[in-house]
Parts: C-alpha cells; sequence; structure tokens
C-alpha cells in the first residue's frame, strides 16, 4: 500500500495511524501525517483511488535511518 500523502510504499505495522471520519487511514511519518491531518479531504480520497475501503497506504521502516525516518518527506 501506498502513504496517501507521499505515495511511499508503507507496511501497516510501523505506518502512523490517522482517524478521518470514522476511517482509519495510514501515513508513512509524523510528517505526513501533520500534512493529512492539516487537509484529510484531499488525502482520504487520494487514500480511497489507490487502496481498498478497508486499509489504506502502509509505511516500511528504514533501519538504517533509524526511528521515524523515511526519507520521502
Amino acid at each position: 500500500m501506498k502513504c496517501p500523502v507521499c505515495g511511499m510504499e508503507i507496511d501497516e505495522k510501523s505506518a502512523r495511524r490517522v482517524e478521518y471520519k470514522g476511517q482509519t487511514y495510514f501515513v508513512a511519518s509524523d510528517d505526513c501525517k501533520r500534512r493529512f491531518l492539516m487537509d484529510p479531504a484531499k488525502y482520504a480520497g487520494k487514500a480511497a483511488d489507490s487502496s481498498s475501503a478497508s486499509s489504506h497506504g502502509h509505511h516500511v521502516e528504514d533501519p538504517a535511518r533509524g526511528s521515524g525516518g523515511h526519507g520521502c518527506c
């Protein structure tokens, strides 16, 4: 799955969760979460376009970058 904010492939286990209109979305980073919350309608639409109705983008951590770093934003 892809982060609706930055488009990066992500893993649900390490993704940041965002709630919007009763739906849970998954984003790549804290920065992506902040950007999603600034304009949730914009990114919720992207998540719906790129994933199934029950799940959204996911993030894979890169151990070389350390916790929270993903390099897309």
